[in-house]
């Protein structure tokens, strides 16, 4: 191995590659790259400064015995590398072409070592000699000036970010013994078989498993005095904000055996716990239900305490005891994207000192909260729980939030070490492209980035394609590229939360989208599919979403709750009265070829498609499931969707025939299929978003201050 590679983790630039796991990092965050750039990036790096042949990297990708076009599929993976890298054949940064010869890596390149803890001596007492003393200070006492000590100065290291944790699946919600050397978390372990209690040192690979259950144990917290760790253990959902009935509290010692339980506590929710100073207190929420607010539990007993007393829609969660135990910071939330943050000062025994002040008004998703000083560090989603970014705030209110920069995109559940000046927290990723699928049985990704691609859609004509994307690291919203996937342009721009649900008029000059405002009502407008500045539907205080236009462009067909439950309803696109189609619910709909039936399901994933006359009648039902992904293109002959998962996970993708009745095989997606299933006018392509990889790993910010 060359003297690079022999490095634990080479950087260049932003880039950090870690050989033996075979990743790339982009500022700590994981850049997703095929596997065949990624093996040219490392024969690259082997000869630095030296070219590597193509025939060079046809052998380290081929066999001799593959039958492939070599030299497209060459110059497919070394443009991957390049777009993962943001560099450039024509003004390259790190990998330059040499005209028929090959490749060569062109960037400076740095050998790097895990980061190492150093201890930092204290510098020894400077003894003076009395003679030198004496008479300094009777010369310096004659000119009135000041006996000056000149004092050993140490400079403070910059922040730096490293990777604390990397294993299968996701570790989440960390949380530092009292030293900082060691960190609790979650993680459903290598079998993935449950979600439980693990412990690592800080700068080891290997972690302890401390609790086995047969529920999932949840939101550790160290205690003060570093002989307990607290958690919860419970049937819990997928949300915080989905408490569980069954919720528990427990204590183990963090060197491992039995748990001991405190107290039941139905209701709570999946929000790491947090000690008081003293010990003696626990805080948790029940995000809802009548009993909804934040709780002290009392660690040797007793009923809990109950701190707030949120009324419906409004939800409190995240509650943590500051350093000294004076103050409690928590998150509420008008809605379930619309949180700040309060802080409730507290007497000697831990109850409340008047009432509690509000200390941002950024109406953010919240997923975590620590204290750092007299400042807060929380994470913040300005979308729909999704981009979460590390924020800090001073808990007296004063000052607007700052972002953390250094954390990147996806990051939550920050948790601080005030001993070892380090903060931790979860950084999210996920692997989710747009793909397409050709008449000739092959599968290949068409639209990709380093965060989400989902929800394409082909315009009527087939030459372009209105897709849902994150790669601006801000939102997701509404854009437009070729059939090919070149000349990606952003059509919206952060309109609400969250912007989906594209789809194209009849006549390709427009498009209609959905999108999410803080208060969770979505809205409909209506874009043209050059730019512009959007228009929306006037259509009431309501949950507006998930449009689609009739065949002759006269209507747009959506969801509304405006009768208390999911219903289609269409309204003329320049807007107006709304008729309402449906009677016994409906959620997505698409009108026939013919103009004279509506198809529609009453769920987003997992229902029979239904269908009704446009002329009136009662609903029958044509398709006894529709899997993911949500969508079922309408042809003249019939209509594509979604079947049930199979064993390995796979979606088939099936073709029902009109004449028939009957459904045929048309192809499969692979684990995971996501929204999006569109097939281009000719039917010889289809497009699908899937999901090939996501999980979570613990960062760990070194010299935070």
């Amino acid at each position: 191995m060359s003297g690079h590679l022999a490095a634990a983790i080479i950087r260049f630039g932003a880039f950090e590659v870690f050989p033996r796991r075979r990743e790339l990092r982009k500022h700590g965050i994981r850049v997703k790259l095929p596997e065949q750039s990624f093996t040219i990036l490392v024969a690259l790096l082997e000869s630095s400064e030296l070219s590597v042949s193509r025939e060079e990297l046809r052998k380290k990708l081929w066999d001799d015995n593959t039958n492939v076009d070599f030299d497209h599929g060459l110059n497919a993976a070394v443009n991957r590398l390049r777009e993962a890298l943001g560099d450039s054949s024509t003004e390259p940064k790190f990998i330059e072409t040499l005209p028929r010869r090959g490749y060569r890596f062109i960037g400076v390149i740095e050998n790097v070592a895990p980061p190492v803890e150093v201890p930092v001596r204290k510098p020894e007492p400077v003894r003076p000699r009395w003679g030198v003393a004496v008479a300094a200070g009777v010369a310096l006492a004659a000119s009135g000036g000041w006996l000056v000590w000149q004092r050993t100065r140490v400079a403070v290291p910059a922040p730096s970010v490293h990777v604390l944790t990397s294993y299968n699946d996701a570790e989440r919600q960390p949380a530092f013994s009292p030293d900082g050397k060691q960190v609790a978390f979650v993680w459903s372990g290598p079998k993935r078989d449950n979600l439980e209690i693990y412990v690592k040192l800080v700068g080891e690979e290997n972690a302890l498993r401390l609790t086995t259950g047969s529920k999932a144990a949840v939101g550790p917290a160290w205690s003060p005095d570093g002989k307990q760790v607290a958690f919860l253990r419970g049937t819990f959902g997928l949300a915080p904000v989905v408490g569980s009935a069954d919720a528990a509290v427990y204590l183990i010692s963090p060197l491992g055996g039995s748990e001991r339980k405190v107290a039941d506590v139905p209701g709570a929710g999946w929000n790491p716990l947090s000690w008081s100073a003293d010990g003696k207190w626990l805080a948790f929420a029940r995000p809802r239900g009548k009993d909804a607010g934040i709780y002290l539990l009392p660690v040797e007993g007793g009923e809990p305490r109950q701190m707030t007393h949120p009324v419906a829609p409004v939800e409190d969660g995240y509650p943590v005891f500051s350093p000294d135990g004076r103050r409690l910071v928590y998150s509420r939330c008008a809605s379930a994207f619309a949180c700040d943050l309060y802080v409730q000062e507290l007497d000697s025994a831990q109850a409340p000192r008047g009432e509690a002040r509000r200390v941002t008004k950024q109406q953010s998703y919240i997923s975590g909260i620590t204290w750092v000083g007299d400042s807060v560090v929380y994470s913040g989603s300005l979308s729909v729980g999704l981009l979460g970014y590390l924020w800090r705030v001073e808990a007296n209110g004063t000052g607007a939030p700052e972002r953390l920069e250094i954390a990147g995109v996806n990051a939550s559940f920050p948790a601080f070490s005030s001993a070892s000046k380090r903060l931790a927290f979860t950084r999210g990723y996920r692997n989710r492209d747009i793909w397409r699928y050709k008449a000739d049985g092959t599968h290949e990704i068409l639209i990709s980035s380093s965060l989400d691609e989902d929800s394409p859609q082909f315009s009527p004509n087939g030459e372009k394609i209105a897709f849902v994307s994150s790669r601006n690291s801000q939102s997701y919203d509404i854009w437009v590229a070729n059939a090919d996937g070149s000349n990606p342009v952003q059509l919206t721009h952060q309109i609400g939360r969250f912007q989906g649900s594209a789809r194209w008029s009849p006549d390709g000059r427009r498009i209609a989208f959905d999108s999410m405002p803080g208060d969770g009502k979505q809205l409909i407008y209506v874009v043209d599919a050059n730019g512009g500045q959007p228009r929306r539907l006037e259509l009431g205080p309501y949950q507006n979403a998930v449009p689609s236009w009739s065949r002759d462009g006269r209507w747009i067909y959506f969801l509304s709750d405006r009768t208390g439950k999911h219903e289609i309803w269409r309204v003329p696109p320049e807007g107006g009265q709304p008729e309402k189609l449906t009677d016994n619910g409906g959620h997505n709909a698409l009108e026939s070829v013919d103009g004279k039936t509506l198809f529609y399901a009453k769920a987003d994933i997992g229902t029979p498609l239904f269908a009704r006359s446009l002329s009136g009648g009662p609903e029958r039902e044509v398709l006894d499931f529709i899997g993911p992904p949500r969508e079922f293109p309408v042809f003249e002959d019939g209509i594509y969707y979604g079947g049930r998962l199979d064993k390995a996970g796979a979606v088939p993708v099936l073709f029902y025939q009109f004449s028939t009745g009957r459904s045929r095989l048309i192809m499969k997606i692979e684990r995971f299929a996501q929204n999006g299933l569109t097939v281009s006018p000719d039917r010889k392509t289809i497009l699908y978003t899937r999901t090939a990889s996501a999980g979570a790993d613990l960062m760990v910010i070194e010299n935070f201050r």
